[in-house]
């Protein structure tokens, strides 16, 4: 027989936990404190959920409603297949598919291109027509990522392509893809962060390029320009 009041009492403390709360003097732990350390923080949101079912009277043992964050084990990274070449998409697909078992929510292309991006191993420039593109700098270059020029019914278009040494280098570093990815994306804006998007706007910085630098969604970044007048 449980004891469902220590449940209660161990489940609080772990929502705090999972939160970035210190449970016990209820102050937001730094961000360098290994309790804060994303994947604790999921492993702990997982231990909460559990305790909620229990607490209700529900089967712990049945399939938990999908995650809202994305977890991949070492075990099912190392289980993804390397080729000579491919997309991004392609590299994302796989991804998914390896995480597939742990009924969480998927790995999005946008966080992979915000990361490269803001490790500086692609740029955003203005091409003749004012439009924002994409290119892949020399850093980029240097870990295997290139660009093609393929042909389409609207004419010319540009992808991007990863070799295998770049395939294994994204692998290696999916940790902080994901948690940058997860970062800022629909957490209110602190004023810095405002004064930061004014600075960049102003700087005629392209919004995709914003975006990455503040971890932010593009249409997150939009809709902020828009509450400030300054679109």
């Amino acid at each position: 027989m449980y004891d469902f009041e220590k449940l209660k009492t161990a489940k609080a403390y772990i929502d705090r936990l999972a939160n970035g709360i210190d449970p016990f003097s209820d102050k937001e732990m730094s961000g360098d404190a290994i309790l804060n350390d994303v994947r604790l923080s999921r492993t702990f949101f997982l231990v909460s959920q559990v305790l909620g079912k229990v607490i209700e009277g529900g089967d712990a043992s049945q399939k938990p409603k999908k995650e809202s964050f994305f977890y991949i084990s070492e075990e099912q990274k190392a289980s993804i297949p390397l080729t000579s070449e491919c997309y991004v998409s392609e590299l994302v697909d796989r991804i998914n598919a390896a995480a597939a078992p742990n009924n969480c929510k998927k790995l999005r292309q946008k966080w992979l291109s915000h990361w490269l991006m803001s490790k500086g191993f692609m740029t955003i420039y203005l091409d003749s027509d004012n439009k924002s593109r994409k290119k892949v700098t020399e850093a980029g270059e240097g870990i295997g990522i290139s660009t093609s020029t393929k042909f389409g019914v609207n004419g010319p278009y540009f992808v991007t392509l990863l070799s295998r040494g770049a395939q294994s280098f994204i692998l290696d570093n999916l940790d902080s893809i994901i948690s940058e990815g997860e970062g800022n994306q629909g957490k209110p804006w602190s004023r810095e962060d405002e004064e930061r998007l004014r600075e960049l706007y102003c700087d005629r910085v392209p919004i995709m390029e914003i975006a990455a630098r503040l971890e932010r969604s593009h249409g997150g970044v939009v809709s902020k320009l828009r509450k400030l007048g300054l679109l």
